[in-house]
């Protein structure tokens, strides 16, 4: 069986892509646009993406692809000239690109920080065990790392785990919901629907007249 290598961009202000090297069970299932969970520097985990798949071995070590997030790409080719070029016209990365161009729940990192959705409504009937896990911990911690969870349920490849989670809409990133738009809100004045006649209206403003405390109501209503 071949021993494949795959060059993949992180989300990150790199300068290249980096090889990474593919276990042999995932031969048949990898394809250029899908994302893969990576280890970069000591402990951090990402989820990067694939940009060109080959079979030439580096001179230096290579760490293994520690699992296959997506059944199918996310980027296409048109996407991937896309994204070089406007690293070419802006005079950035590839990675600088990557990080704007998907949407943050695609970028887990371990060291993104989760939290349960604000719409999930709790059922747990369908969850799978360690779905149900992540919701128990979340329940009792209502943000945990990547690395939280990972420790917590002792499991290392967790990242397709919780992206499954996200797309289902159980848990959300913290910085999403940072990030949501809260529409700024004003209240409203007018007349009750029993003045809306220029009968009872007159009749109103007679009685107000009559007294000597309301002229800060007279203004008021003046101005509706």
């Amino acid at each position: 069986m071949k021993t494949l290598f795959v060059d993949v961009i992180l989300p990150l202000h790199i300068s290249a892509t980096y090889t990474y090297r593919l276990p042999q069970d995932y031969n048949e299932a990898i394809a250029v646009g899908q994302r893969v969970v990576v280890q970069f520097g000591n402990k951090r985990l990402y989820s990067a993406l694939v940009y060109r798949i080959h079979e030439q071995a580096p001179s230096h070590a290579t760490k293994y692809v520690l699992a296959i997030i997506d059944l199918n790409p996310i980027v296409g080719e048109m996407q991937l000239q896309m994204w070089r070029w406007m690293a070419t016209y802006y005079m950035c990365y590839l990675g600088d690109v990557m990080a704007i161009a998907l949407p943050s729940a695609l970028r887990l990192a371990s060291e993104s920080v989760l939290t349960i959705h604000p719409e999930y409504d709790g059922e747990m009937s369908a969850l799978s065990p360690n779905e149900s896990k992540v919701v128990l911990l979340l329940s009792e911690h209502p943000t945990l790392s990547v690395n939280d969870i990972m420790a917590a349920l002792g499991i290392k490849n967790v990242m397709p785990l919780l992206h499954a989670m996200i797309r289902k809409q159980i848990i959300v990133m913290d910085e999403d919901i940072k990030q949501r738009f809260t529409p700024r809100t004003e209240t409203i004045l007018s007349l009750h629907s029993d003045y809306q006649t220029d009968e009872a209206l007159k009749a109103l403003f007679d009685r107000l007249e009559k007294k000597t405390t309301t002229q800060k109501q007279l203004e008021v209503l003046l101005r509706l």
